[in-house]
């Protein structure tokens, strides 16, 4: 039998884990149907929750295997990032970490997240000047799937000009639930871009961007990779349930910075 101490250190110790553990918070699930979709849900309204933008071990313009960038920071969810040239192996987007513009790339639709974690998609256009004085975080995604509930792809237009765009493919996005969760998705199979704005679409998004895919297409959940890039990468968005062990790492997510 336990005595009064050991009941109280029992307590204790289940309510720490409570608050700092909460799988609900970062939760999984695979969806089947006419696209099936390896699929992350983050529950924003969690106070706990962290997003961030984690960079290979030499630091923008190196590359790094998945594994290799996850091993620094441990989070609880992770999505390959935006597109990157093959030479140069710089993003082709704005990346933005605690604050400060890590990245100045030249295309892309922000993914912007504030210190609250409000999230707001906008558009950028090339050759003008972006302001991200308002947010913690960026990733500058693209293309856009969904604007306001509506499949909205216009590749060319925001400035795409990669072929392979425009074929079936791996594919990887972010999206925003109309009831303000975050849906972090991978494609089981090739798809078209428009196939995957539709499939999140049928999950309640609302705002969409698709992300580097292909060979490129990794997704991380709890230990465990639902999606297994099969190159190294130059970015990933990392998720985080614990605000302490967030304040832990972040200093490792831009190694060299």
């Amino acid at each position: 039998m336990l005595s009064k101490a050991g009941v109280s250190l029992l307590v204790f110790l289940t309510a720490l884990s409570a608050t700092h553990s909460r799988p609900e918070s970062v939760g999984y699930s695979y969806v089947k149907g006419p696209v099936p979709l390896h699929v992350v849900t983050v529950n924003l309204e969690d106070p706990d929750i962290k997003l961030s933008v984690a960079l290979p071990w030499g630091g923008v313009g190196t590359s790094e295997s998945f594994r290799g960038i996850l091993r620094r920071s441990h989070p609880a969810a992770a999505i390959t990032g935006t597109f990157f040239g093959e030479r140069s192996l710089q993003p082709v987007g704005d990346i933005v970490i605690d604050g400060s513009l890590r990245c100045t790339g030249f295309i892309g639709i922000g993914v912007c997240w504030t210190t609250d974690n409000r999230i707001d998609f906008i558009d950028t256009r090339k050759g003008q000047p972006r302001d991200w004085d308002l947010y913690e975080g960026v990733l500058c995604g693209g293309p856009r799937l969904l604007r306001d509930g509506k499949i909205a792809l216009a590749p060319k237009a925001e400035g795409y000009r990669d072929k392979r765009l425009y074929r079936p493919a791996l594919r990887s996005a972010l999206a925003l639930t109309g009831s303000g969760k975050l849906l972090l998705a991978t494609s089981t199979r090739r798809i078209y871009y428009r196939q995957m704005a539709a499939a999140l679409r049928r999950l309640g998004a609302v705002e969409a961007v698709g992300l580097d895919g292909g060979t490129s297409t990794g997704l991380f959940y709890r230990g465990k990779f639902l999606s297994r890039p099969n190159r190294k990468l130059t970015n990933i968005l990392v998720i985080f349930d614990n605000q302490y062990h967030y304040d832990q790492v972040k200093g490792g997510l831009v190694p060299n910075g």
